[in-house]
């Protein structure tokens, strides 16, 4: 609860959240939320049945080629 109510970062790079919404270490709707407040452009890719480690887990490689489609999209 502390990082949603520290004051709002000047996003002015597009972020990706990658979530895993049943993973016990963090918060996926603190992390929503405060995606929702900064205004910025911010991709949130929510990856069900994942685990905390989501680029160690064993569909990892799924979840590398969103983060590639993602960038491709931004970069052309």
């Amino acid at each position: 609860e502390q990082a949603l109510e520290a004051a709002p970062l000047d996003v002015t790079l597009p972020l990706l959240f990658l979530l895993a919404p049943e993973d016990a270490v963090t918060d996926s709707q603190a992390a929503l939320a405060w995606a929702a407040e900064t205004g910025a452009d911010v991709s949130v890719l929510e990856l069900p049945g994942a685990r905390h480690e989501i680029l160690n887990d064993v569909d990892r490689g799924i979840v590398y080629e969103r983060i590639c489609d993602w960038c491709d999209a931004r970069t052309g």
